[in-house]
């Protein structure tokens, strides 16, 4: 139920709507890139769940391979990951890439995470208003993973983009026993009740021009000219939470300068691992790097200051103990 004073999880539909138009323009499940590309189905209670796996081109079944699970945002489908390149950088950095698909009420498009609520709202559409338990299907995901390929499974990685970035700090807060780093593009805020059981790195990215999760946070009026239908923490809010939780120094050093996008890391945190926020000076709702899916007079231009490569060189820096 709904808690009082929330917008109800339904106003975001008309937005999904305009996010999905270019992201679920065919209906083909994750078409290949390079490398081979496996599509999957599980049964979880009564739904058919879907997840797509991208092999890099070195794959060996005798080896080990670290991982990275991508989670799209709300409205998108199995196609946003090569949307957003990430198939080329499983095959540049030689990990295997696991791309699970959200529910909805079609199959292939309009899928949304259950990602939790807190004190601005909730996220997001379908999957929260049917309470979809999706951290059970990433585990389900895993194991079933796990009975076809060889994982490191010291040193699995998430990384998601809006509902797809706040499931992935979900994740982080409940799975943290599994997940090594989470990397996290719009995150609109950190799910309630969340205590990881140790210390886990995060990469929080947010473009200053976003006018879906605003970077200063608040209510999301003018994204896509419609709302979403709940108020976004501030992005420095969001850091400070994972400052705190991982026992960080307070003070952060610069990390990382190009263009229009600067990181800041906080260092000397409890268990080797670090936070690191990256602004992108001017960028919106968008991937960096990625597609400008949608006309930037909507969601903000893509930044190409930042790209795959500096998130899969964050997570390249931690492991489990």
């Amino acid at each position: 139920m709904q808690k009082p004073g929330k917008t109800p999880p339904g106003l975001a539909l008309a937005l999904l709507f305009f996010l999905s138009l270019a992201l679920s323009a065919c209906d083909t499940i994750f078409p290949p890139e390079s490398g081979e590309d496996l599509n999957f189905t599980l049964k979880q209670g009564e739904l058919t769940r879907r997840y797509a796996v991208h092999l890099p081109l070195d794959y060996r079944p005798d080896q080990a391979y670290p991982v990275v699970i991508y989670l799209h945002g709300g409205g998108g489908s199995l196609n946003s990951a090569t949307n957003d390149h990430w198939p080329s950088a499983s095959d540049a950095y030689g990990f295997i890439l696991l791309v699970p698909a959200g529910t909805g009420q079609l199959p292939n498009r309009l899928l949304t995470w259950n990602a939790g609520e807190w004190a601005g709202g909730s996220c997001c559409d379908y999957a929260f208003a049917n309470q979809v338990d999706d951290v059970e299907f990433i585990r389900m995901m895993l194991d079933d993973v796990q009975q076809r390929h060889l994982l490191d499974t010291k040193r699995i990685y998430v990384t998601g983009m809006s509902n797809g970035a706040m499931l992935a700090y979900r994740l982080a807060c409940e799975m943290s026993e599994q997940i090594a780093a989470v990397a996290a593009v719009a995150a609109p805020a950190v799910p309630d009740g969340c205590t990881p059981t140790r210390p886990i790195a995060v990469l929080h990215i947010h473009g200053t021009a976003d006018p879906c999760t605003p970077y200063y946070g608040g209510f999301s009026g003018a994204c896509a000219r419609n709302t979403i239908g709940f108020d976004s923490m501030p992005a420095q809010e969001v850091v400070d939470f994972w400052v705190e939780s991982n026992a960080c120094a307070s003070v952060p050093e610069t990390s990382y300068q190009n263009g229009r996008a600067a990181c800041d890391t906080y260092r000397a945190c409890a268990g080797g691992v670090e936070v690191s926020f990256c602004t992108l000076e001017g960028g919106g709702h968008t991937w960096p790097g990625g597609a400008q899916y949608l006309p930037a007079d909507k969601i903000g231009p893509v930044s190409r200051d930042l790209s795959n490569t500096q998130i899969w060189e964050f997570f390249n820096r931690f492991s489990l103990p």
